[in-house]
């Protein structure tokens, strides 16, 4: 997202837009958010999705720099 656009909330609704259309399929029982470990408003717009941190795992985001740690945070269907 452009720096001009960050902490207007816009990730977090497109967030729980995406919550209600994968929930709107049936066989969808959990969605998954990843994060790079150190991209702490990421991060932070899963929690406030209602989002659980689940695990850490390396390798599953490549940045320009390289593998990082990321971040698994679920969401069961309510």
């Amino acid at each position: 997202m452009r720096s001009d656009a960050q902490r207007q909330g816009a990730a977090t609704r497109a967030v729980a837009q995406l919550v209600e259309f994968g929930f709107q399929y049936p066989h969808i029982n959990q969605l998954e958010i990843l994060a790079a470990e150190e991209n702490y408003a990421s991060r932070a717009v899963a929690l406030r999705s209602g989002f659980t941190l689940v695990d850490y795992c390396f390798g599953l985001i490549i940045l320009e720099s390289g593998a990082v740690n990321a971040a698994i945070y679920h969401l069961q269907r309510p």
